[in-house]
């Protein structure tokens, strides 16, 4: 008997965590259930459910969750479900579990702590965990690596996404060729770019895998030597990225990195066959009449797909001032979506922001939640009106706003653009802010209305 209670709570949480992390016990029970069918993405790392080997994914935003969705369908998943709110159980069976942390532009502090919860939750023990990250490295990186190290296991990190071009060479992300730094893709941050990818990790101990190691067969010699750490492994294409989950996968080690790296462990680990009694799965809502888009990212890339989509039949641009959003005038906001509402009766609306200075983190969240309360309540009483919605923060703050509790994922229009619905009937698109050709808000809109095209791969 244990005579002091506060020390057991302490030591079963410690091998709760460790477990969660992968040190499982070499003789487990197995779990007689059939494998289940649906995938789901968390939206606050309150994970439970029955005890699996199935990978659980932690990312820090809803973009990135949805786009580990896609990637998930691509690589053999037969379902996938998108879930959001607290305290959200796992159907066990095998199903996927994909939480979006919603931790990218806390303070560090706070995102570790929504790590640390979430691993404390995960579902059953021996769960194996997959982080993704944002593959230009924005956002917490040294603080949500953190826990894992702290509990005694190393990860294994590789931010490359070479079907966009961002890979990784001596240990340096390279975006088509150009050191992440020394291009605008953090032009929207309030901090500069690091020069390395050790750089982003802060003081967590680490130490490169260079593409002679990873090519040689010398990373799992790596992951067996020293103290825990975090192995920061180069990569120029999807064989690299396959290597590296191998080896993640072979050695239980926490897997760090982009939707593409993390699929080449989901690949290995998706269900080998049907349960007995099938997981029901919601069936695909009708084509929109209408689509309502919501561009809330300042990517480079955003002005060449909006021009792109001005030129498109039957779809408004609608560009709404900075100002006005941080402002947050009631009237100005009631105004708005009555205006877009009575539009959509007419036509499709994509609707962007107008910024004449660069907003802080403070006038980002106002920004944030106008265009959440502007468009939940246009679109509120017609669940025919289809949403896009590209930027992480944006789409959670506009389905936090309509209660939506339930995604499931239906297709990827191209990578990171999937298409999901709500229980209501409503069909919704999510795609991060930087991803897509000039044509992809056009190739989304139409996947969502009534022509309901999918032009795999070109975005």
């Amino acid at each position: 008997m244990w005579r002091n209670p506060g020390r057991c709570c302490a030591l079963r949480a410690s091998l709760c965590a460790q477990h969660a992390l992968g040190w499982t016990p070499r003789r487990t029970r197995q779990s007689k259930e059939g494998h289940g069918r649906t995938m789901e993405v968390r939206v606050d790392g309150q994970l439970s459910g029955a005890a699996s080997r199935t990978p659980v994914v932690l990312a820090d935003d809803l973009s990135g969750a949805a786009e580990v969705a896609g990637v998930a369908l691509r690589t053999g998943w037969t379902a996938a479900q998108v879930r959001l709110g607290s305290e959200i159980h796992a159907p066990g069976g095998g199903t996927l579990t994909v939480a979006d942390l919603d931790s990218r532009y806390l303070g560090a502090a706070s995102a570790r702590a929504r790590v640390e919860t979430a691993v404390r939750g995960l579902p059953g023990r021996g769960a194996r965990v997959a982080k993704k990250i944002d593959s230009l490295l924005r956002g917490n990186l040294e603080a949500e690596l953190a826990p894992f190290l702290r509990h005694g296991t190393t990860v294994v990190l590789c931010p490359a996404l070479p079907g966009l071009g961002r890979t990784v060479v001596n240990g340096e992300l390279l975006l088509d060729g150009v050191a992440l730094h020394e291009t605008p893709a953090w032009s929207a941050e309030r901090r500069r770019a690091p020069r390395s990818v050790r750089e982003a990790l802060g003081a967590l101990p680490s130490r490169g895998a260079p593409l002679t190691d990873v090519r040689s067969g010398a990373l799992p010699t790596l992951l067996r030597s020293g103290d825990p750490c975090v192995a920061v492994c180069d990569a120029v294409d999807d064989a690299d990225l396959r290597l590296i989950a191998d080896a993640a996968h072979q050695h239980d080690v926490v897997l760090a990195g982009s939707a593409d790296l993390i699929g080449h462990l989901l690949s290995r680990s998706r269900p080998a066959f049907a349960p007995a009694t099938p997981v029901a799965v919601q069936p695909r809502p009708e084509p929109a009449h209408r689509v309502l888009g919501v561009v809330g990212t300042a990517a480079p890339i955003a002005d060449r797909q909006l021009a792109h989509t001005a030129a498109t039949p039957g779809v408004l641009i609608r560009r709404l001032d900075l100002k006005d959003l941080v402002a947050g005038d009631r009237q100005f906001l009631a105004r708005t979506s009555c205006d877009l509402a009575a539009a959509l009766v007419e036509r499709s609306v994509c609707i962007a922001v107008d910024a004449g200075f660069r907003p802080g983190r403070t006038e980002q969240r106002r920004v944030k939640e106008s265009l959440a309360q502007i468009v939940a309540d246009a679109v509120a009483h017609d669940v025919r009106i289809a949403l896009f919605l590209t930027g992480g923060e944006t789409a959670r703050a506009v389905l936090d706003r309509l209660s939506v509790t339930t995604l499931p994922v239906y297709d990827e229009v191209h990578h990171g653009a999937v298409i999901a619905g709500t229980s209501a009937g409503r069909l919704v698109a999510i795609r991060p802010g930087s991803f897509g050709n000039e044509a992809s808000i056009t190739q989304v809109f139409r996947a969502l209305g009534p022509e309901r095209t999918i032009t795999r791969g070109t975005g």
